[in-house]
């Protein structure tokens, strides 16, 4: 969960049958196997060892990559701490129709991630601000004065990945950061991935719609009762029922490069004739020969 390059246990602390099941998921969680191929390996082990990964070996047959992928994430998520996704409709982009289309979007919610650190003894160390720069300490310290409490600061990363062999494509992530955390204040917990092609200002405005919901409830301490929209939790959000411990935040980062600044929260981009400095009204064409003011 924390790195990319350590595993979340110690395999030499391991029964060899535990390991086994620990490294399938960890092949899959990380996609270093397409998901057909890990439920292959699994059925051939456990044609070998009878008694070995019985729950996830089966003949192919006509099981999709999809429908495989969908049973072994159900299986190697069977006793993970983390909440299960939010899904909410929301409008997205068809770049087959060229029309705004509704679309069934999964998203993980800030609120819960805090609340299953917190479930876990890291509430000492999410509240540490060690590494913490200048300007989002003293906001931070704004915030816990207006609130009259300690708040954990919290942050937002967005940024675009390729995707595909030849970076034909991309995806847009929106992630939670800890920038005072220690160690961690690189970490990157994702909260929405998305195709860039189905993405428009209209499928912004709905993530962060709920991203906005979720820090105020943050901002608060107090556990939801509904939906974002205010509609009664559905059935796949039963486990969102119970209030969890709490603590409470405030939002003092967010970061971006410049082409997702001007995507997502509309700034000029670097190749327009507006000014691109969020400190001063200095243009590209007064860039050679004037001093800009926030140098």
């Amino acid at each position: 969960m924390l790195s990319k390059r350590q595993r979340a246990y110690d395999p030499a602390s391991m029964a060899p049958s535990q390991r086994l099941r620990l490294n399938m998921g960890d092949l899959f969680s990380r996609n270093e196997l397409p998901a057909k191929r890990i439920g292959e390996v699994c059925t051939d082990i456990n044609a070998v060892a009878p008694t070995e990964l019985r729950d996830l070996s089966g003949p192919a047959g006509k099981n999709t990559a999809k429908n495989i992928s969908k049973k072994l994430r159900g299986k190697f998520m069977k006793k993970s701490s983390w909440m299960p996704d939010y899904h909410h409709n929301m409008r997205t982009w068809d770049p087959k129709t060229n029309k705004i289309v509704m679309d069934l979007v999964p998203i993980q919610l800030v609120h819960e991630i805090v609340a299953v650190l917190c479930q876990h003894g890291f509430r000492d160390k999410l509240l540490d601000v060690s590494q913490m720069d200048p300007q989002s300490l003293v906001h931070l310290r704004n915030c816990e004065t207006d609130a009259d409490a300690q708040l954990l600061g919290l942050g937002i990363w967005g940024d675009g990945a390729p995707t595909q062999w030849d970076r034909s494509e991309s995806i847009d992530v929106l992630s939670l950061s800890l920038p005072g955390v220690g160690d961690f204040q690189h970490l990157r917990i994702p909260l929405v991935v998305l195709p860039h092609s189905k993405m428009c200002k209209e499928t912004w405005d709905d993530v962060f719609t709920i991203i906005k919901w979720s820090l105020t409830i943050l901002a608060t301490g107090v556990w939801p009762k509904k939906r974002h929209d205010g509609s009664a939790w559905k059935k796949t959000d039963r486990c969102r029922k119970t209030p969890r411990e709490l603590i409470r935040g405030a939002l003092v980062q967010v970061r971006q490069d410049w082409k997702f600044a001007a995507e997502v929260f509309g700034f000029p981009a670097h190749n327009t004739v507006e000014g691109c400095c969020w400190e001063c009204k200095c243009t590209p064409a007064e860039v050679h020969g004037f001093l800009c003011v926030c140098i």
